[in-house]
C-alpha cells in the first residue's frame, strides 16, 4: 500500500504537532514535510511533491491564499486543503476559486481532517485519470 504524502503548513508549531498527532493513527498517510511560512511552503512543495498540502491562511510572510497559486504551479499534482481559524463562509469560496480542494476550520479539525484528506485524494485520482483519458501529461 502506497502512503499518501502530506505537507503541513502552519506558523504555529503546536498546530503542526496536533495535525501530526491526528495523522499518526493512520498508516496510509506519511508526513513528508512541514513549513512555517509561505516561502517555505512554496519551496517544500516543489521539493517533495506531496499528494496533499494542508495550508494555513495566516502565515508570517504572506497569506496562504496569496501563496496558493504559486504552490499550485510548483506542485501541480498536489491537492491543497486550507486549514484555518478564519470564517469559512467568507474564506472557503475565495480559497476554492484559487484552486484549493477543500477548507477545514481549525475548530473542527479533529472531526474533519481525515475525511477531507480522503476526498482530496479521490479528487486527485479522478483528475489524473481524466488527464490520461484526454491524452494530457502533467510534467
Amino acid at each position: 500500500m502506497t502512503q499518501a504524502r502530506i505537507l503541513i503548513v502552519d506558523d504555529h508549531a503546536a498546530v503542526r504537532e496536533a495535525i501530526r498527532m491526528l495523522l499518526v493513527r493512520h498508516p496510509e498517510y506519511q508526513i513528508c514535510g512541514e513549513a512555517a511560512s509561505a516561502q517555505e511552503a512554496i519551496y517544500r512543495s516543489k521539493e517533495s511533491s506531496p499528494d496533499v498540502i494542508l495550508l494555513d491562511i495566516s502565515l508570517p510572510d504572506r497569506s496562504g491564499l496569496e501563496a496558493l497559486p504559486e504552490i499550485r504551479v510548483g506542485s501541480p499534482r498536489s491537492s491543497i486543503l486550507i486549514v484555518s481559524q478564519h470564517d469559512p463562509q467568507h474564506m472557503r469560496p475565495m480559497a476554492m476559486s484559487l484552486g484549493a480542494k477543500g477548507f477545514i476550520s481549525k475548530t473542527s479539525l479533529c472531526h474533519e481532517l481525515v475525511s477531507a484528506i480522503e476526498t482530496a485524494l479521490a479528487s486527485n485520482a479522478e483528475d489524473q485519470l481524466e488527464s490520461i483519458r484526454d491524452g494530457r501529461r502533467d510534467s
